[in-house]
């Protein structure tokens, strides 16, 4: 088994970039979800409400961000500079610090692309959250604005098996996953509990819990039904509808395109 596709999503809920190597942090990828939108109620927002968050393609250097709306070509950058107080956001259950763009142009920018009024966070080395205690070891395992946890993986091999069953076979970009492993055996995810590859080690506390989103047409961003309800039929768990594992960095370092997987 071994890396197929590493993808990082440097904004949560817009686009993501297909690249060939990554270091992996204790929060994830490098760059991966530090920044997030939030409404005037600082709550964060996703494609869940906003699904054309999807056509907003997202760039990053050490200096800049870069955004473009596919629809319109539209295109914005901005120095990362951000204000020295510390903005409290809600993420699901958890709140957390964040801090806010030193210039409101990437706000305005966003709000009329999106035509409602959202801003701009990022989490820097000094904002905390934690993973869910239930699954994590210690308060030190913590994660990004992912929704809960550092990694998310899949198999080629189930989305083979999902897309057997669909009228319409989709990309595996409508789950938006971290790390893609080619493999030949379809849902053996399941029975993975900790993997190497490299120095890198990931543990696995849970299976990730699918919602609406994974309906959303990452090229077109119109938002179908078919995907969630086939998945429903097979993959349909106590805990909800699952597809790909959620994943906690246990050792650092850094992942390359064609890396073999060890399930340990």
């Amino acid at each position: 088994m071994k890396i197929s596709d590493i993808i990082h999503y440097p904004v949560k809920s817009l686009s993501g970039n297909h690249i060939k190597s990554s270091e992996i942090h204790e929060r994830g990828l490098k760059d991966d979800r530090r920044f997030m939108l939030i409404d005037d109620n600082n709550t964060f927002v996703s494609q869940r409400k906003f699904p054309l968050l999807s056509q907003i393609d997202v760039g990053i250097t050490e200096e800049n961000i870069v955004l473009r709306d596919r629809r319109t070509n539209f295109v914005i950058k901005q120095e990362l500079q951000f204000e020295l107080k510390k903005t409290e956001v809600s993420i699901w259950r958890t709140l957390c610090t964040s801090h806010r763009f030193l210039k409101p142009d990437l706000d305005q920018w966003i709000s009329e692309q999106i035509g409602e009024s959202l801003r701009f966070v990022y989490m820097d080395e000094s904002d905390h959250r934690p993973i869910n205690p239930k699954y994590s070891k210690s308060e030190d395992e913590i994660v990004s604005f992912a929704d809960g946890y550092p990694i998310l993986i899949t198999n080629t091999a189930s989305l083979k098996d999902l897309n057997d069953q669909l009228r319409d076979p989709i990309s595996m970009e409508h789950f938006r996953p971290n790390l893609v492993f080619e493999h030949t055996k379809a849902w053996d995810e399941d029975h993975w509990k900790k993997l190497r590859i490299g120095e890198v080690i990931l543990r696995i506390p849970k299976p990730c819990t699918r919602c609406t989103v994974i309906n959303i047409d990452p090229i077109t961003g119109e938002k179908g039904s078919e995907v969630l309800q086939t998945l429903a039929k097979i993959r349909m768990n106590e805990g909800g509808i699952y597809f790909g594992l959620n994943a906690i960095v246990e050792k650092t370092g850094k992942v390359r395109l064609g890396d073999q997987v060890e399930i340990v």
